[in-house]
């Protein structure tokens, strides 16, 4: 049984009900793990998707915020802070994007510390450098376009660059040319590389997937790239050849 807090890779054949099952003794904490996660079908997990089971004390908790005792307590009982969205400014950034992986280590985490014996990233990493945001309006989900999601979560830097961003899409009125989500924070490699996907900083975000596959010229509305432009972010429909990635935005260059 599942007594303390534990980030679970979903792999091939996964169902919550197996993963209730496994790490709760019980199919009978599936709504607990879907209301945990943010889920609004017990049929939307897939392959990679990366789950936070809490410990069993943790998971049958009704209050939105726990307060964490000692460090230990909060390394073993994380839930990525929710925060509210705020107005758009015209102020500049004052967060430079790093360019390289040592710029971005230096200033988004090292996260080679946080990979586990297992290969997976603690729980810490979470604590430590994630946040989660809600959003002005709603994305679909690219992979099930009959689900929408309400908040990303991303590198706890990023939060209000990312709140301005999706805000002044929505004051610009561009809203609908957001057809789609395809992730943000992901604990993954590159396609086709050993290095870590700048998702895995929680400092990149795919939109409109479904339209913009790599290797393509893809469709996303020049405003909405100028708006992510504007705020520091690299878009990925400028690289060139097999590696162009219309969908993708980072905020960071050289890597």
């Amino acid at each position: 049984m599942n007594t303390e807090y534990k980030i679970y890779t979903v792999k091939a054949g996964d169902t919550l009900e197996k993963i209730s099952s496994k790490f709760y003794g019980s199919p009978d904490f599936v709504e607990k793990i879907k209301n945990y996660n943010n889920l609004n079908d017990s049929n939307l997990i897939f392959i990679n998707q990366q789950l936070e089971l809490p410990g069993i004390e943790q998971i049958n908790e009704s209050a939105i915020t726990i307060v964490f005792d000692t460090l230990t307590n909060m390394l073993s009982h994380i839930k990525p802070n929710m925060k509210p969205m705020v107005e758009a400014n015209n102020k500049p950034n004052i967060l430079k994007p790093p360019h390289g992986i040592n710029e971005i280590i230096n200033t988004f985490g090292d996260i080679r510390k946080y990979i586990t014996r297992s290969g997976e990233i603690s729980p810490s990493w979470h604590f430590n450098h994630l946040t989660t945001i809600t959003l002005p309006f709603p994305i679909k989900l690219a992979w099930n376009l009959k689900t929408s999601v309400n908040s990303i979560t991303c590198n706890k830097k990023l939060d209000i660059i990312f709140y301005n961003v999706f805000n002044e899409i929505l004051k610009q009125g561009l809203q609908s040319e957001i057809k789609s989500f395809g992730g943000a924070f992901n604990f993954r490699m590159k396609r086709k590389s050993i290095n870590y996907s700048t998702h895995s900083w929680g400092i990149a975000i795919d939109l409109n997937p479904l339209s913009n596959g790599m290797g393509t010229k893809g469709d996303m509305h020049p405003d909405i790239v100028k708006i992510f432009r504007n705020y520091g972010f690299k878009w990925g429909g400028d690289w060139i050849g097999k590696g162009r990635d219309p969908m993708h935005f980072q905020y960071c260059t050289g890597y």
